[in-house]
């Protein structure tokens, strides 16, 4: 899975004001020349929309939680939902400040923020019980596989499906994380990790086919065979009544220097309403996993995605200056030259043409957390498209197996 988190430096109060209506410098002849930084209502894009039955809305903003937390950040381009978990007594929780993460597939949420009284049902394996390392770009997270009903807005699972419940405070009837598991980088699976109570992943499959193990007493033992995929954590979109198909994602235009904050919305189902059809939207077909081609400066990257769980444009600019943590730095806005994004897929080709634009975190107001150019050093043969790619854009999820007038998932379709 994709998801990857860049903590946002410690930056200046104050705009630069030189920066405005500059372009060109620092990009290594890959960027245009005399660009002037987009502009953008921060009002507007922080009025929350009304909202259908099948929608809910997502906010840009900084978590109060971790803004008083012992190692306190701005929690920059991450995208809050707030997702009600039930058991089978019908006990429910809200848990608020959900990431929603388009390069994931399933829920997870943190055992430290449930209450005592909502009894999850733990998933077993044989004799044990079941449990998972989630692998991402930034770490791993480590908990128990439970059975919950997941409702998000007005759209309920008709059923309990797997969730994974992250053993954060080491208070879940569960082992520590296996050295197999540990051995995968750093933990994320905590508050400050996170920036968040958990993580929705709606990306473009349904389950996570993620490493599991079985659990019984002190000893954890990884599963040569993977769990059928009814009992892997799965993407709840799929299991609800009618709009199971996908999901978009939209985000409101925000001024390239950024914002405070920003609302958008969550809408569920692709082609089931009026207010999810996919006319007018540009659609790129994805590959077995998820990815499409992104070609910049010339260089073909054939394993880019799009990942609002990404809270930076990831990518390699050749000739850009970087600071320590791998930010880059131009000294004026620059907009890279166009970016090509074309289908994986032989049987459906198709091309979008896009562009990305980079300013030094150094020139944004440290208190902003909706920002959409900024990007950090990546690997060389992807472009991670993170959460700046979506201001300003709807952009579709149809999921694996899906089919629509459009065509079948996996499937992006942006607008």
């Amino acid at each position: 899975m994709s998801a990857r988190f860049r903590r946002f430096p410690h930056l200046i109060a104050a705009v630069a004001l030189l920066l405005a209506g500059c372009g060109g410098g620092g990009g290594g002849g890959s960027s245009t020349s005399s660009v002037p930084i987009p502009t953008g209502d921060c009002n507007a894009a922080a009025t929350a929309p009304s909202v259908a039955s099948n929608q809910t809305l997502i906010s840009v903003a900084q978590n109060p939680a971790v803004a008083t937390s012992s190692n306190p950040y701005t929690t920059v381009n991450l995208p809050f939902v707030s997702v009600t978990l039930c058991d089978g007594n019908q006990h429910c929780q809200t848990i608020d400040h959900v990431v929603v993460d388009t390069g994931s597939y399933g829920l997870r949420v943190l055992h430290s923020v449930l209450q005592p009284q909502l009894a999850l049902n733990p998933s077993t394996s044989g004799a044990g019980t079941l449990a998972e390392c989630a692998s991402f770009l930034s770490g791993y997270m480590w908990g128990g596989v439970f059975s919950a009903t997941v409702q998000i807005g007005g759209e309920t699972t008709t059923r309990a499906i797997p969730v994974e419940i992250i053993d954060d405070d080491n208070a879940l009837t569960l082992p520590p994380a296996p050295v197999s598991c540990s051995n995968g980088g750093t933990n994320i699976g905590t508050l400050n990790g996170i920036g968040g109570n958990g993580l929705l992943g709606l990306g473009l499959f349904v389950a996570d086919e993620g490493t599991y193990y079985s659990c019984s007493g002190a000893n954890c033992s990884l599963m040569s065979v993977s769990p059928p995929a009814s009992s892997q954590v799965s993407n709840p979109v799929a299991f609800f009544y009618a709009d199971n198909n996908g999901a978009i994602l939209q985000m409101p235009a925000i001024s390239g220097m950024g914002c405070p904050s920003a609302t958008g919305t969550l809408t569920f189902g692709i082609n089931t309403q009026a207010n999810n059809n996919l006319q007018g939207y540009s659609v790129m077909p994805a590959d077995g996993y998820g990815d499409f081609t992104a070609t910049y400066n010339g260089m073909p990257s054939p394993s880019s995605y799009l990942d609002s769980g990404s809270n930076y444009n990831f990518l390699v600019i050749p000739g850009m200056g970087t600071d320590g943590q791998g930010d880059y730095t131009p000294p004026q806005y620059t907009l890279l030259s166009p970016v090509m994004l074309t289908s994986n897929v032989l049987t459906a080709p198709s091309s979008i043409q896009t562009s990305i634009g980079v300013i030094s975190p150094y020139a944004i107001n440290s208190t902003y957390t909706a920002i959409n150019d900024i990007a950090g050093m990546g690997n060389s043969g992807a472009i991670d498209f993170g959460m700046p790619f979506f201001y300003g854009k709807s952009i579709a999820f149809l999921l694996n197996g899906a089919s629509v007038a459009q065509g079948s998932g996996p499937l992006y379709a942006l607008h």
